[in-house]
């Protein structure tokens, strides 16, 4: 037994040890800062970079390989250059390949799945806060697809869809790209000197390789922008003022043989509007989802709840900011419950409001919705509350509160959570340890009290993962 226990803490040395010595190896090269270059040259979008600017602005080319040979430079060369104007973000990019012939490019729909193309992914992290992100990637063919990223990659939400442009061309040197994004499409705090994150992530899919320019690491991501390096040169920017109007209307005739003359008209829409750069306040009146797709069916053989993805456009913006982890099966707000019945039925909602965004280092979610009444369901109001607090670099604790109140009932559930987060365990590592905790009153049931705690460490490696749970 003694020899086996030597044996058994020698290998749980060497293991640790290893992982150690992993993490010393360097995942950031220099440069490691990227300058964007003001200019007020009209920029044509059509993926040649012929531009002079483009000449003038200073490149960063130090791409390094997490696949298949991590920490060795790239095998074809990738240059990055950034330039902008008062309004527009423009991002050029040089992939050169010495066998162009052999570039993988099948999709081209919008929010393509890139995991099979050649590509190019870029997260930008506005808030400098080494926590949240906009991600976009972009395919030889010039497809889009983008993402926003919250909690260092813990949440990621695809269902985000900015207002951005790429142009590409693919010639005998590889294939090119010209990115232009609104500064309209992201949310930043208006400052006199910009400092924003940044990082790259370029795959060659014939190779199997993957190269990055920071955070190379096979335990980090792309969407861990704690890893990202910097982008520096944005001045003179200023507040935008948005107001987006976004109505709808429905009219229609049906008569048949024998029977009256039966019409339907409807109107609606949505008002967005920017408070500030960086919280945006939403009034909605006669939500309408007729354009959303219908869902698989489900067959429950289990005591538990079935949770279908939400579909509906007005929940989809933003959802990741009423996030609040109980685990899988334990949801304190889900907007499923909104607008539909216990058997499928829509229920009309007669309006409501949301305001979602950042105020300093706080994060905000807020929102109230009102359903007509129809058939037995009576009008109610759902309302949530979400705030989270950026604790130290990477760290954050929150707050929630969801309310479902209907005439002579209502259902409450308050909560809060904390998570504690480091890149930098084991000098490179990341470390995920975090807890929440969430009461519920229901005023018309027999046990009119419940709960449901949550607690976990997480330290992924790229030998091991170690979890512990407890719900």
């Amino acid at each position: 037994m003694a020899g086996k226990s030597t044996t058994f803490y020698s290998t749980l040395g060497l293991i640790f040890s290893l992982i150690i010595i992993h993490s010393l190896f360097a995942q950031h090269s220099k440069p490691d800062t990227i300058y964007a270059l003001q200019t007020s040259e009209k920029i044509r979008v059509d993926g040649h970079l012929n531009e002079a600017v483009w000449q003038q602005a200073v490149p960063i080319s130090n791409f390094t390989q997490r696949e298949l040979q991590e920490g060795l430079p790239a095998t074809e060369t990738t240059k990055v250059a950034i330039i902008y104007d008062k309004k527009i973000l423009y991002i050029g990019i040089w992939c050169y390949d010495k066998e162009p012939d052999k570039i993988i490019a099948r999709k081209m729909q919008r929010d393509f799945h890139w995991n099979s193309d050649d590509n190019i992914e870029i997260i930008i992290d506005t808030y400098h806060n080494k926590r949240d992100g906009y991600l976009f990637v972009t395919n030889p063919n010039g497809a889009r697809a983008d993402a926003m990223i919250m909690d260092n990659g813990q949440l990621f939400n695809k269902s985000w869809d900015g207002v951005w442009d790429v142009k590409t061309q693919i010639n005998s040197q590889g294939w090119f790209a010209e990115i232009q994004i609104p500064f309209s499409t992201l949310k930043f705090d208006v400052k006199e000197q910009l400092i924003w994150g940044i990082n790259f992530e370029r795959n060659i899919r014939r190779k199997l390789e993957q190269v990055m320019w920071q955070g190379w690491s096979r335990d980090s991501e792309l969407e861990q922008v704690s890893r990202a390096g910097t982008l520096i040169g944005l001045q003179g920017l200023q507040n935008v003022n948005m107001v987006e109007i976004k109505p709808y209307g429905l009219a229609g005739i049906q008569k048949e043989q024998g029977s009256d003359q039966e019409t339907t008209a409807n109107l609606g829409g949505d008002i967005n509007y920017l408070i500030t750069p960086t919280l945006k306040l939403n009034l909605t009146l006669n939500t309408d989802f007729a354009q959303v797709e219908s869902d698989k069916a489900q067959i429950n053989l289990s005591r538990f709840s079935l949770y279908y993805p939400e579909k509906r456009e007005f929940f989809l913006e933003g959802k990741d900011y009423f996030d609040f982890s109980l685990g899988r099966r334990i949801q304190p707000f889900y907007s499923r419950k909104i607008g539909i019945g216990d058997n499928g039925e829509v229920i009309p909602i007669i309006g409501g409001a949301r305001v979602l965004g950042k105020a300093g280092r706080a994060t905000l979610g807020a929102m109230s919705l009102q359903t007509a009444a129809k058939d037995s369901t009576p009008s109610t109001n759902f309302s949530v509350l979400r705030w989270k607090q950026d604790v130290g670099e990477q760290s954050s604790a929150g707050l929630i509160g969801v309310g479902k109140f209907e005439p002579n009932r209502h259902n409450v559930v308050a909560g809060g959570d904390y998570l504690y987060s480091t890149s930098n365990f084991l000098q490179n590592k990341n470390l995920f340890v975090g807890g929440s905790y969430a009461m519920s009153y229901t005023s018309d049931a027999e046990n009119k009290t419940g709960s449901a705690h949550r607690f976990f460490i997480s330290l992924p490696t790229d030998f091991v993962e170690y979890d512990f749970v407890w719900l």
